[in-house]
C-alpha cells in the first residue's frame, strides 16, 4: 500500500502529522460514479438526503447512507458512490495525507499514544469505518473547511487541530458503534435523528421509521435509558436551541419557534413555560436584565 494509507508502520514509529489536500462539498442527483481510489484517506459525510456507497470486493451489499452518515475510507480502497434518480443527495468531503511533523503540534504518533480509541482504530486495521455521528463530527468538518478557505499560518495550525479532533472524534464512534448493544443503537440513532431535524415537523411515526423499530417498544426502551420519553426529548432538544436563540439573537419569538419546529405560537408559548417557568419574552428579557446587571458591576 502506499505510505498514505492510515495503517502505515511510519505513523507509528517516527513523527507525522495529518495535512488535508482535497475538501469539497457537492450535490448529486441520478449519479452513478465508476469505481476509483485515491493515493489519500477519506471522509465522506452526508449532509442532507440519501445514498449508496459501494466498496468493491466487500462482502455486503451496496450500502446505505442517509443524513448524518459518514464513511473513512483508507487510502487505495476501490469504492464507488450511487446515488438514485429519486433522491438526491449533498455530502461533504475530506481527503487527506501524513506529511512530515513541521510544526510545535504533537505528532499522529503521540496522539495514538495518549488515545485508547485511536490507538483501537489504528490496530483494527479495516479498509473503512461506516459511522454515525454521534460526536459531533459534521460541526467539526464545517470548521476545518472555513480555516482551510483563508490560509495563514495561523489558520493551518488551526486547520491541523480540528483534523486531530476529527480523528478523534471518528475513533470514538467506531468505539461506539463496536460497544453499544442493540437497545444502545437504538437510542443512539434516535437521538441522532432528532438532533439532525429537530427544526422540522417530525413525530414518533418518522422518528421509528428512521430507526426500523415499533413505536411503542421505542418508546419504552428510549425512556428507560434516558428517563424522558420520545417525544419529550425532542421538546427538550427544541427548548434548549430556542433558549440559545432568545439569549444570543434578536430574532422575534414567532420565527424562534419555527426555527425550532414548533409552528403554533400558542403551544410554543406553553411547552417553553412548563419547562422553564417564563414566558418566552420574559425570559428573553430576564436575560438581558441579567446582562445588563453584570454589565453595571464590571
Amino acid at each position: 500500500m502506499g505510505f498514505n494509507d492510515i495503517y502505515d508502520q511510519k505513523l507509528i514509529n517516527e513523527d507525522y502529522q495529518p495535512e488535508v489536500k482535497a475538501y469539497y462539498f457537492r450535490s448529486w442527483n441520478n449519479y452513478l460514479m465508476d469505481f476509483h481510489y485515491h493515493d489519500r484517506v477519506e471522509i465522506m459525510y452526508v449532509i442532507k438526503g440519501s445514498c449508496q456507497i459501494h466498496i468493491e470486493n466487500y462482502d455486503t451489499e451496496k450500502i446505505n447512507f442517509r443524513k448524518g452518515d459518514f464513511i473513512l475510507i483508507n487510502a487505495m480502497v476501490p469504492h464507488k458512490l450511487i446515488v438514485n434518480g429519486d433522491s438526491d443527495c449533498t455530502m461533504m468531503n475530506i481527503e487527506f495525507v501524513f506529511v512530515k511533523k513541521s510544526n510545535f503540534l504533537p505528532s499522529f504518533r503521540e496522539f495514538v499514544n495518549n488515545s485508547k480509541e485511536l490507538e483501537e482504530l489504528i490496530a483494527a486495521k479495516e479498509p473503512f469505518f461506516i459511522l454515525k455521528d454521534y460526536e459531533d463530527v459534521y460541526q467539526l468538518l464545517k470548521s476545518l473547511v472555513v480555516e482551510l478557505s483563508s490560509p495563514s499560518a495561523e489558520q493551518s495550525i488551526s486547520a491541523s487541530l480540528l483534523m486531530y479532533e476529527i480523528l478523534l472524534r471518528t475513533s470514538g464512534a467506531v468505539m461506539k458503534r463496536k460497544n453499544e448493544s442493540p437497545t444502545e443503537n437504538y437510542v443512539n440513532k434516535t437521538k441522532l435523528f432528532i438532533n439532525l431535524n429537530y427544526d422540522k415537523k417530525i413525530t414518533l411515526k418518522d422518528i421509528s421509521a428512521y430507526s426500523n423499530i415499533n413505536e411503542d417498544y421505542l418508546n419504552r426502551i428510549f425512556k428507560r435509558s434516558t428517563g424522558a420519553s420520545v417525544i419529550e426529548y425532542l421538546t427538550g432538544i427544541r427548548i434548549q436551541k430556542a433558549k440559545m436563540l432568545l439569549c444570543n439573537t434578536n430574532i422575534p419569538i414567532i420565527d424562534i419557534s419555527d426555527i425550532v419546529g414548533i409552528s403554533s405560537r400558542q403551544y410554543f408559548n406553553q411547552v417553553f413555560k412548563k419547562a422553564t417557568g417564563l414566558s418566552p419574552k420574559k425570559f428573553r428579557k430576564s436575560f438581558e436584565v441579567e446582562l445588563f446587571g453584570e454589565a453595571q458591576k464590571n
